[in-house]
Order: structure tokens, then sequence, then C-alpha cells
């Protein structure tokens, strides 16, 4: 399957409009092509461990609960960043 457009990651909440991102996370984990290309990263309201540990198991690269300020958000990207380098060896 071609894809038009390219995706370099997806950020988004635990609850979408069109369902839940580990929805998302489980469809992608069925498509080791994108799955390997795709990182998904978390930013949610949700303090459950159950959440946390589901969307880690599905693949998602980061889970970040909010809020969270400027310098919280630099400080996450930038380990999101160190965990991606790593991933790709």
């Amino acid at each position: 399957m071609k894809f038009k457009w390219r995706v370099g990651g997806i950020v988004a909440g635990l609850d979408l409009l069109i369902g839940k991102i580990l929805d998302v996370l489980e469809w992608l984990q069925k498509r080791p092509e994108l799955a390997s290309r795709v990182p998904v990263i978390i930013l949610t309201g949700s303090v459950y461990d159950e959440d946390r540990r589901k969307a880690k198991e599905l693949g998602a690269v980061g889970y970040q609960i909010k809020p969270i300020d400027f310098s919280g958000l630099v400080d996450f990207a930038k380990r999101l960043s160190a965990t991606r380098g790593k991933q790709a060896e």
C-alpha cells in the first residue's frame, strides 16, 4: 500500500474525537512497516497506570500527563529525542 503523504509522528490525547489513540496504536502495531516509522506520543490528563502501561505496550514512545508547562514540554521533547535515537539502533 502506498501513502500519498508522510507522517513524521503522532501527538495525541488518549481520547480522540473518532476513537481512542490506543486503537490507533493497535492498528499501527499490525502494520510494522508503518509502526517503525511513525512514533506516537501521548499527552493526556489520565493518571491511571493501566493507561500508561497499555500505551507503552502498544508502542507509544512517549506518555506525558497534562498539564505541562513550556519548560516541561521542552524537557519531554529532549527525552523523546534521546529515546528515538536509541530505538533506531
